[in-house]
């Protein structure tokens, strides 16, 4: 599965990016179709070098905190949910996932 990933917050919003499930997301990375690196997008270092992972089982998504600094917190109907490190955290249709002080917009890629 494909996902477009899209900043919604500060002077980067509207960027966008193609990336293929799973995606390791983080700072400091070397780039690619599996990998998300914001290093560019995080002028305070609130993001960890391998800060979550998205991943698909069946046609859900989930996001797992890989033991990050600063959390990674999911957007749900007006409330900041942090997901426990480790732990698999289903994204549902309507969230957004926090990471750092980015908000981001996950929706699968249609091709």
């Amino acid at each position: 599965m494909k996902i477009n990933v899209e900043i919604l917050s500060g002077i980067y919003a509207g960027r966008i990016f193609f990336r293929r499930i799973p995606l390791l997301v983080g700072r400091g990375l070397v780039e690619s179709e599996e990998v998300l690196d914001l290093d560019d997008f995080d002028p305070n270092h609130m993001i960890s070098q391998q800060h979550c992972e998205i991943i698909e089982e069946g046609n859900d998504l989930f996001i797992i905190d890989l033991g990050s600094k600063n959390g990674t917190f999911i957007f749900r109907t007006g409330k900041l949910i942090q997901i426990p490190q480790g732990e698999k955290f289903k994204f549902e249709r309507g969230d957004f996932l926090v990471v750092g002080e980015l908000l981001l917009k996950l929706e699968p890629h249609e091709e």
